[in-house]
């Protein structure tokens, strides 16, 4: 815990976004896009499954399934998680969403959504 100079402690600063399922959608698809990758089926994203064996790692993986518009049938896409994550800092970034480079990211599944908590450590001056 750092102090302010003058006796006090400098709190640790912690945000959270939430993304909705659209939005995560957008997302993979603008950054496959900006990046010359195989763009997900055109459709609507119905689920995420995030691989709990290597939780918060470069490799973990996240499953995505989508109702694919041109046969109506779901199909599953797999993303590495800091693909995914890049992908959700750039969708930010042309929001106009500031996303500090500095902090800590985590991200959760929660329901169906997905939750990006940033974690700001306070340095001493």
């Amino acid at each position: 815990m750092f102090t302010d100079g003058i006796g006090g402690y400098v709190p640790t600063e912690e945000r959270f976004i939430t993304f909705s399922l659209d939005e995560i959608y957008k997302a993979l698809f603008i950054k496959c896009e900006k990046d010359d990758l195989k763009l997900p089926p055109r459709g609507k994203l119905q689920s995420i499954i995030m691989d709990e064996n290597t939780k918060q790692t470069p490799e973990q993986i996240l499953e995505l399934t989508v109702l694919s518009e041109d046969t109506g049938a779901t199909e599953t896409i797999k993303f590495a998680r800091m693909f995914f994550a890049h992908s959700l800092v750039f969708y930010c970034q042309g929001c106009g969403i500031p996303i500090p480079k500095l902090g800590t990211k985590i991200l959760g599944v929660m329901e169906d959504k997905i939750v990006m908590k940033i974690t700001l450590e306070t340095t001493p001056d």
